[in-house]
Parts: structure tokens; C-alpha cells; sequence
């Protein structure tokens, strides 16, 4: 959250810097052609020689083009980090922040956790995707496991601002790709599936245990430590 809240201000800060000195720049350049054509500058008894007029007259209007040119890459940056349509924008390959985390959970209606486990569980996390918005997490999705036997793929979530817009496919997309491309033969990969997100899961090969077996799940009643 720090990391992004220092971008957030280091972009601000830069802008600002460039746009005002670029009107500097601009306002420096115009005073110098005025008084150039009105002959303040140029002296008749002594004529400037060819390199000193080239370096007063051309260098402000490279600098000011330079600095037009940084401003305008420094927008699109911004503009692309920020555009929902830029898929490779969005993603950012790891675990969330511990704080992103809970209240994606909490704004989706997943179960809440507490702090202590949220840091416990990311901090083992097999593989992890976050998608960022704006730097506000909207989609995320993990898997853990023994990197061995079992996988689970658990935490896919998008905000409900973001739904319908393909996310979770991104999302899942990731995912099985790590599965395929790590897991080793015969390993077995569950999830929890709640409706109607089950029909999306089964695109991408996972079949109902039921009737065969069914999911079972307890929750730890300890109390945190003080």
C-alpha cells in the first residue's frame, strides 16, 4: 500500500515539475524573439558569430521540445496504467497487499479473515495473481498446496465494480496455466465453487464431486494471541 501510494505522489510531483517548467521555458522563449526582432539583443557593431546565435536561438526550442516530448510519454504512462482495456496493464503477478486482500474479500462476500491470518496465508501462497485498478486491487486469485500432490485454487474474487468484463477469465486463465505448465502428473486440484461461478470453472476441466464424495470444511474457533 506504501509502494503505491509513493507512485501515486512521485506522478503528482513530476507533473506538476514539468508543467511548470515548461511554461518557463515558453515564457523565456517568447521574451527572447520579441527582443530579438526589435534588436536588443543583436548588437550591429558587434555581429554574433554563427555557433554563439545557434546555441541561443535554437537550444531553448530543443529544450522546450524535449520537455514536450517527456510530458507527453509521461501522460501516455499514466493514461495506459489506468485504461481497464489494457489487460497487461492490470496485471500484477504475486500476492496482494494484506490490506487490499481483506477488503476484496469483505466488498465480495467471502468469509473475512483476520490480519494475522491473511499475512500467515500470503506469505505461503504457491502462485498468486492481483489485478490493480487505478491502484485499487478489483481481481485476485492463489493457489496453494504441497507444490507436490494437492492444489487448491482458492481467493478468486472480483470487485463488483468490475464484474461481467472478463476478469475472473483472466483470473482463472493465470492460474491453470501455472497448474499446467508446474503440477506434476496425477496431481489434484480442487476448489470451492459457488453459483453460478461454477459454470466458469468447469470451462476450464473441473467436474463436480457430488454425488461420488462431498466438501466438507471446518473453521478454527482459536483465539488470537494478544
Amino acid at each position: 500500500m506504501k509502494r503505491k501510494k509513493r507512485l501515486v505522489i512521485f506522478n503528482l510531483v513530476l507533473s506538476s515539475f514539468l508543467f511548470v517548467f515548461r511554461i518557463i521555458l515558453l515564457i523565456v522563449t517568447i521574451q527572447y524573439f520579441t527582443n530579438n526582432r526589435v534588436g536588443v539583443v543583436h548588437s550591429l557593431e558587434v555581429p554574433p558569430r554563427i555557433f554563439e546565435q545557434f546555441t541561443i536561438q535554437i537550444f531553448p526550442l530543443l529544450l522546450y521540445l524535449l520537455l514536450s516530448i517527456a510530458m507527453a510519454i509521461n501522460e501516455r504512462r499514466k493514461r495506459q496504467s489506468s485504461d481497464i482495456s489494457g489487460i497487461s496493464h492490470l496485471v500484477y503477478k504475486g500476492s496482494p497487499d494484506v490490506e487490499d486482500y481483506l477488503n476484496v474479500r469483505k466488498i465480495t462476500g467471502l468469509s473475512e479473515k483476520s490480519e494475522k491470518g491473511a499475512k500467515l496465508g500470503l506469505k505461503n501462497t504457491v502462485c498468486a495473481i492481483s489485478i490493480y485498478h487505478d491502484y485499487n486491487l478489483i481481481g485476485m486469485g492463489r493457489i496453494i498446496g504441497d507444490k507436490g500432490c494437492f492444489y487448491q485454487i482458492v481467493d478468486v474474487a472480483v470487485d463488483p465494480n468490475y464484474q461481467g468484463q472478463g476478469f475472473g477469465k483472466l483470473i482463472m486463465n493465470e492460474l491453470t496455466t501455472y497448474l499446467d505448465e508446474n503440477a506434476p502428473n496425477g496431481a489434484y486440484v480442487s476448489l470451492i465453487a459457488d453459483e453460478p461461478a461454477d459454470k466458469l470453472y468447469e470451462k476450464y476441466g473441473f467436474k463436480y464431486t457430488y454425488p461420488a464424495s462431498h466438501g466438507m470444511y471446518k473453521l478454527s474457533q482459536r483465539s488470537e494471541e494478544v
